[in-house]
């Protein structure tokens, strides 16, 4: 009887795509191979597709690998298409099953997943966007899954799906960082005391292929990362706040403050911190570390060699002004928490990218939609989305109850991917959302009702 709910729930979900396509007229769009920051040049990728890959800094590799397979198979993006799609009703199934574990009735179940997921724009506008946004969420929403059956059972096969799903999260998304491994194998260890020896075990292997890629960034370009843009990231947060414009941050360097590296718009063309830093860049012989620009694209190389210096410098630089106005980067997490919480589909709907997406103009005969969705989401004009803010206060409040949990561990996840979405940009932070969403409404929901039940039962 239960699968009743799932199976429909996966048949409206294949209607509404197909609609989508022949009523809409949605196609995938791969309009990001020409302007994403995040891709190499797709000459680059053909032609030199190791080199390229084994020099890149700025990214960590799949999403690129993902590209050259595009650029090289007939029909690559088509069969890109038809995974996107086979990654939403996979979805759908994973939420259905992590839904069912945490307790849910079959009939809530269905209406959380037409809420979160089916009829969700967001969830359809990255669906059709080539993007490693969409990808992120699938493996996100199955690590989801796999992290409670394992804190539920303590089943072997799904420590290992885990693992592995984090070790391809890790090498796709830098939101997803290295320090994750030992957090989630100390946590699930302490969850199944009784075979910590193969929660390690099993961890260190799959930590083996990241370890390898942070320390071929460290050899190659001395950054123990997976992207050499976190200095520009951090500058960002305080750029163009109310008074820290161009005009401060060059009093500030003159009085010794920061470096000249911080009067210029953070994500900057490497040409300019080039000039800025003074000094005879280093030539690797290689195109993707010597070019100022990209062949196909003529947009700003930014996997050029000198962002990782730039990285390292501008760190420097926010931590001394941090130490001497800790309170603008307090109102910066305030701005970005703003971003945060309104709906991920303003990212590329309301903002600037609407410009290069593709099927603006189609999303536009559902604006209906997507009003109604800003009445779920609490938004106010653009300020908040008052539905986030209350949900991550409700997470917050709950958080103790949830960490003596059977299910801490996906607590401790989450709250790491919250912390992470708020403190580490202010611009996309909504996107950034999106990875997670449909798992944290979930969790949060989860906690609250068991929350009420402990108190209720004292």
């Amino acid at each position: 009887m239960k699968d009743i709910w799932l199976n429909l729930s996966l048949t409206l979900f294949l209607l509404h795509r197909i609609m989508a396509w022949f009523v809409l007229g949605i196609r995938f769009d791969i309009s990001s191979l020409q302007w994403a920051w995040q891709l190499l040049d797709p000459l680059w990728l053909t032609e030199k597709p190791i080199t390229s890959l084994w020099y890149l800094h700025m990214q960590p590799p799949i999403f690129n690998a993902m590209t050259y397979v595009g650029l090289k198979l007939p029909f690559g993006f088509r069969i890109w298409a038809v995974l996107f799609l086979a990654m939403g009703l996979l979805s759908v199934l994973f939420l259905y099953r992590l839904l069912h574990l945490l307790g849910f009735s079959p009939k809530v179940s269905f209406l959380l997943i037409l809420i979160l997921w089916i009829f969700n724009p967001s969830t359809l506008i990255y669906e059709t966007w080539y993007f490693y946004t969409y990808p992120s969420a699938f493996l996100t929403l199955a690590l989801a899954f796999f992290l409670v059956r394992f804190s539920l059972a303590g089943r072997r096969r799904d420590l290992v799906a885990v693992m592995s799903l984090l070790m391809v999260l890790t090498l796709l998304r830098t939101l997803y960082h290295v320090i994750l491994f030992p957090v989630l194998i100390a946590t699930l260890a302490i969850r199944h005391p009784r075979i910590w020896r193969s929660v390690l075990t099993v961890g260190s292997v799959f930590l083996l292929p990241v370890a390898l890629w942070y320390l071929k960034n460290w050899f190659l370009f001395g950054n123990f990362s997976a992207t050499s843009w976190t200095g520009m990231n951090i500058t960002r947060l305080v750029w163009n706040m109310p008074g820290w414009g161009r005009e401060r941050f060059l009093k500030l360097h003159k009085e010794g403050v920061v470096s000249a590296l911080m009067t210029t718009y953070p994500f900057s063309p490497p040409e300019t911190y080039a000039q800025l830093i003074g000094k005879k860049v280093k030539e690797y012989g290689v195109e993707v570390l010597d070019a100022w620009r990209e062949p196909t694209t003529n947009a700003p190389n930014y996997n050029h060699a000198i962002f990782p210096e730039v990285s390292s410098l501008l760190l420097k630089d926010n931590l001394r002004l941090f130490l001497r106005y800790p309170w603008i980067y307090f109102r910066a997490f305030v701005s970005a928490f703003r971003i945060f919480s309104l709906p991920p589909y303003d990212h590329p709907f309301t903002g600037r990218f609407k410009l290069l997406f593709e099927n603006f103009d189609k999303f536009l005969r559902i604006y209906p939609i997507f009003s109604i969705y800003d009445v779920l989401y609490g938004k106010i004009v653009s300020k908040f989305g008052i539905t986030t803010v209350i949900l991550v206060l409700l997470f917050l409040a709950t958080l103790p109850w949830s960490l003596r949990g059977r299910n801490f561990p996906l607590y401790v996840l989450l709250l790491y991917l919250l912390t992470v979405s708020v403190l580490a940009e202010r611009r996309e932070n909504m996107r950034f959302k999106f990875l997670f969403e449909s798992v944290f409404v979930v969790a949060t929901l989860f906690a609250v009702r068991e929350t009420v039940k402990r108190k209720s039962s004292v």
